[in-house]
């Protein structure tokens, strides 16, 4: 494993021809990036930190994911009733037994 392995790439970053291996187990990929995030399930690396409290994530999705308990942000809205949710398996949850789902037609 290089010195840049945890190093960010950017989206696309993939070689066709090359595979990516995990040094830890049988795992492939076609992205250096998301090997390098899969790295982390076998190192416990979080370097990501919160802003507001000691909380860390391996993966920058995850963290953000985690700041909007602190923001209150929820951008994912139910389109029968208006409620917000902070991840979208929440709302997918909702929509199963959202009271607005009687007066919507799909």
């Amino acid at each position: 494993v290089g010195p840049n392995i945890g190093k960010w790439m950017p989206s696309g970053t993939e070689d066709p021809e090359k595979i990516y291996k995990c040094p830890f187990c049988s795992h492939t990929t076609v992205r250096r990036d998301y090997l390098s995030q899969h790295i982390r399930t076998h190192t416990g690396e979080k370097p990501y930190s919160c802003l507001f409290c000691s909380h860390k994530s391996s993966t920058k999705y995850a963290m953000n994911v985690h700041l909007r308990k602190h923001t209150g942000e929820k951008p994912y809205k139910c389109v029968r009733c208006g409620l917000g949710f902070a991840q979208k398996p929440l709302l997918n949850n909702h929509i199963v037994t959202c009271p607005g789902s009687r007066h919507f037609v799909l």
